[in-house]
């Protein structure tokens, strides 16, 4: 009788396990697909990176800085799609991108901060703004983010991490520009063409802008929130944001 109580037992709570489980799943392929709606692959001459679109009706994508340079035109790709499924063949993009790309003109930008605000010309149908946090995550707290086809491998890759620390970082880059920031750091790799990719919270808001992987921990380095919203309050076509929260 014993045995067949714990039996029952065990069952419900693999029955559990697995339902939870699948539950994250399904939590999680939401999350992608709303998050995807906002990505972006943006294009300069002889440079390119991610970004996303911040504000619809203005048609603002935010990236970074050492994506854009100090080109003041650029063209950005959005996530195509065949049979209801997003296509992530990277060398389809690259052979095709001409064909799908939207212009844009970079309205601001900010070296130190490692920040750039474009608005195209228009936006695909369908395309979704990404809202920003009303706060900031905390240690420990789930990150995720997509990369674009800028990215080696597949196209519009997902990613999730952990938050693992929070600071004022200053950083010297390859290409020599210094960069101080309100820093997120967290354990997400630091992949090459993600550069300008939102970092998300689990409601799929943004809380940081990916700027580049930490040398020695390998660590995603993000431009914080608090940043992002002092860099578009600078920014007359997104003056509202200079009275937001953290």
């Amino acid at each position: 009788m014993i045995r067949q109580r714990l039996l029952k037992l065990c069952s419900l709570i693999a029955l559990f396990v697995v339902t939870a489980l699948a539950q994250a799943q399904v939590d999680e392929n939401r999350l992608y697909q709303r998050v995807l709606r906002s990505s972006n692959w943006v294009i300069a001459p002889e440079l390119s990176g991610s970004g996303v679109v911040i504000d619809v009706q203005r048609r603002l994508v935010l990236t970074n800085y050492h994506v854009v340079r100090e080109n003041s035109s650029v063209q950005v790709v959005f996530p195509l799609y065949q049979d209801g499924q997003v296509m992530r063949d990277r060398d389809y993009y690259f052979k095709n991108w001409e064909k799908f790309a939207r212009s844009g003109r970079v309205l601001h930008r900010d070296s130190a901060k490692d920040l750039a605000l474009i608005q195209l010309d228009s936006l695909p149908y369908g395309i979704e703004a990404m809202p920003l946090a009303q706060s900031s995550v905390a240690v420990n707290d789930q990150v995720f983010r997509i990369g674009s086809p800028a990215a080696q491998g597949s196209a519009w890759t997902f990613s999730k991490g952990t938050t693992k620390f929070l600071q004022n970082f200053k950083a010297n880059y390859d290409n020599g520009q210094k960069t101080e920031a309100f820093t997120l750091f967290s354990d997400m790799p630091g992949i090459k063409g993600h550069s300008g990719a939102a970092t998300c919270n689990h409601l799929g808001e943004l809380v940081a802008i990916h700027a580049a992987e930490h040398s020695e921990s390998k660590m995603s380095m993000g431009v914080h929130l608090s940043d992002v919203r002092r860099f578009l309050s600078q920014s007359k076509a997104f003056s509202q944001f200079a009275s937001a929260g953290n």
